[in-house]
């Protein structure tokens, strides 16, 4: 972990036709975890079956999978056209075997559609080696590189046991970050610690996750 002193420059941008205001405000303090994770190609399939809410079967040729994987699916809303997502999702039923997946989700936006074209990543799971404490943390920034749809972040506390509980969830992709604090004010945006955390690419390019944090 980097230490020294480090500085976080919050800055919005306001505009409204040709006028523009800038809010701004720094934090400063000694340490800067600092992660970065490869994302590699998400893949593209069709969501064949849909047995409820969160269960269902993907057919995606070629896509790789053995059975032991996490996953997240994304697709875009028929009527709105809004990204949508499920995530944490366990493969069930001989997936590794042929073109099918079959997945349980945990998370995330109800299942479309069977016949609903879909993208899927695999979580790529860090363990990180300090833990990040919201109660000395003073700013967090997660963002991703290159992938232009389909990013999403999860952080976890595990406490040391083997069901870790969701802290903290971004959609983190194109120009779309996550970043606290807003104001100077924010409460903290979870509790606890954060110690793991699980990056998903959807999109069917390569590309990286960042996660910074600055604590007191």
């Amino acid at each position: 972990m980097p230490t020294g002193s480090y500085t976080a420059t919050v800055q919005r941008y306001y505009a409204i036709a040709a006028d523009g205001a800038i809010s701004q405000f720094t934090l400063t303090g000694p340490e800067n975890p600092r992660i970065s994770v490869v994302l590699p190609v998400g893949k593209a399939g069709v969501l064949t079956t849909r047995t409820n809410d969160t269960v269902g079967v993907i057919t995606s040729a070629g896509h790789g999978l053995t059975g032991s994987e996490t996953i997240a699916v994304f697709w875009d809303d028929p009527t709105t056209g809004d990204p949508k997502r499920c995530y944490r999702c366990t493969l069930t039923g001989g997936t590794g075997v042929g073109d099918t997946i079959g997945f349980t989700a945990a998370a995330g936006d109800v299942l479309p559609v069977a016949t609903t074209a879909v993208q899927f990543g695999v979580a790529q799971n860090i363990n990180l080696e300090a833990t990040i404490d919201s109660t000395v943390l003073l700013a967090l920034v997660i963002k991703t590189t290159n992938i232009t749809e389909y990013g999403l972040c999860e952080l976890f506390s595990d406490n040391g046991t083997s069901d870790p509980i969701s802290e903290l969830v971004a959609d983190v992709y194109d120009n779309k970050c996550y970043g606290w604090p807003v104001e100077e004010t924010d409460a903290a945006p979870y509790s606890g610690i954060i110690d793991e955390l699980d990056f998903y690419n959807g999109s069917l390019v390569a590309g990286v996750g960042y996660v910074w944090a600055l604590l007191s």
